[in-house]
């Protein structure tokens, strides 16, 4: 069995690892940055392409000790670099280096590079590649020094895993697909449950729901880096799917005329037009589309858009539309400030902490007809 390890945002560990459990993968171990679990290869594929709260899936080569860098070359020589890299092929390498006597990272990959030539008999090409590249043709290195301890990993994913394969338009501040995901499952939302984003920016929410709800898989449009591995089998992804359709009210709207036509234009291209309403209006005047439901949203904060005090101005007056029309109806709102959320006049709890955009946020979730 592979040591594998599915990588996230802090704070979506425990969603990750219930996704990982979902999938009846075993030797699950969340931990701080993602969740360790075993598995062959198709584990590793059904990871990549299932999973949705995920942003890389990384196949483990090895892990030692390594104080002198003539013994970091000779070990990671050893590892089986011929399953994963075809002699020649060009590679990313990304090293961190923490509380360990090997702590310049440029010559911690030169000696891995050297050691890759040293297994594969031919030297490999190392190019740059952006943590958030869209075209990821390099296979990416993962190198761990911390304490003299080197863990080496294979990226097996390419582009990151928020990358569905449709998005491209985008508007301020997007949404990652994985975050949304996760909004979704901490808010205990499922498919057949009417969905509303009133600040929906470029469609990532409704999107995301319009896709668990047509059954899709959240890899199913993209490739993954696995797939050009050598002895890779051809048909390692055949008959990984998703389950039936269930027919759900989804709705979003935006006062922004932009931010409408990225989401459109995303709602087009993932071929979900028929399955979300996409509306301009005002979210302190929006009316329900269904009896019941969840209002799921991620508005304006302090740290992205306008003035402290029209922020909480707009919050509480959005919190009075929501009690005088959305009686019954679930809310759960993502912000940096807990002092805007108590603007809304809402009882609502945090159930979930993690970042966004390198801000730290938290989805509060609460009933509309509990006023505060």
């Amino acid at each position: 069995m592979n040591s594998l390890f599915a990588a996230c945002a802090p704070g979506l560990e425990p969603l990750v690892a219930s996704e990982l459990a979902a999938l009846g993968v075993k030797d699950i171990h969340p931990t701080e940055g993602g969740v360790g679990f075993a598995g062959e290869h198709r584990e590793m594929a059904l990871a990549n392409n299932l999973l949705g709260c995920a942003s890389r899936v990384l196949l483990r080569l090895g892990a030692f000790h390594a104080a002198a860098f003539p013994e970091l070359r000779r070990k990671a020589a050893a590892l089986p670099w011929d399953t994963v890299l075809t002699p020649g092929a060009p590679m990313a390498l990304r090293v961190t280096a923490h509380k360990s006597r090997l702590f310049h990272s440029g010559a911690i990959a030169e000696r891995v590079a050297g050691a890759v030539a040293d297994a594969l008999g031919k030297e490999s090409p190392v190019e740059k590649s952006a943590e958030d590249a869209e075209d990821v043709t390099a296979q990416t290195i993962i190198v761990r020094m911390h304490r003299d301890e080197c863990t080496i990993s294979a990226d097996s994913s390419g582009a990151l895993l928020h990358r569905r394969g449709y998005r491209q338009a985008t508007g301020k501040a997007p949404l990652r697909e994985t975050l949304a995901c996760a909004m979704l499952a901490a808010a205990g939302w499922k498919p057949g449950e009417a969905l509303l984003d009133p600040f929906c920016g470029s469609g990532t929410i409704i999107l995301e729901a319009a896709r668990m709800a047509s059954g899709m898989p959240p890899g199913i449009r993209r490739n993954f880096a696995f797939i050009s591995w050598p002895r890779m089998p051809g048909d390692i992804l055949f008959g990984i799917n998703g389950g039936p359709a269930v027919p759900t009210p989804i709705a979003g709207s935006d006062i922004n005329h932009g931010a409408l036509a990225a989401a459109r234009a995303n709602a087009e291209r993932a071929a979900f037009s028929q399955a979300v309403q996409i509306s301009r209006g005002d979210a302190v005047d929006i009316t329900p589309h269904a009896p019941t439901g969840l209002i799921l949203t991620n508005p304006p904060y302090g740290h992205r858009v306008g003035d402290s005090n029209e922020l909480h101005a707009l919050f509480a007056a959005f919190g009075r539309n929501l009690r005088a029309r959305f009686g019954g109806w679930r809310v759960a709102m993502l912000t940096t400030d807990d002092a805007l959320i108590r603007s809304t006049g809402l009882l609502l709890k945090p159930v979930l902490k993690t970042s966004n955009g390198g801000l730290r946020v938290t989805l509060h979730l609460g009933q509309v007809d509990q006023a505060g």
